[in-house]
């Protein structure tokens, strides 16, 4: 009768190995997802932020131009 019960222990030991496995894969699956959407955010803020200093620069620009116009009138 004990190598039944041996048997049976090594069943539940491989069931929850199988177990532990799964969830490990499960786990680093959801972490690489995670860093990847993380990755992707960042990359769209990073855009953004380039985005909105070319707008400011040219903003700077024009209010520049415009600072020139005005004071170059003759009088």
């Amino acid at each position: 009768m004990l190598p039944a019960f041996k048997s049976t222990a090594e069943e539940k030991t491989a069931a929850v190995k199988r177990k532990e496995n799964l969830l490990r894969t499960e786990k680093e699956k959801a972490l690489q997802e995670r860093m990847a959407l993380s990755a992707k955010l960042r990359t769209l803020r990073l855009a953004k932020e380039a985005a909105d200093i070319k707008v400011a620069e040219k903003v700077a620009a024009e209010k520049a131009r415009d600072k020139k116009k005005k004071t170059k009138k003759p009088r």
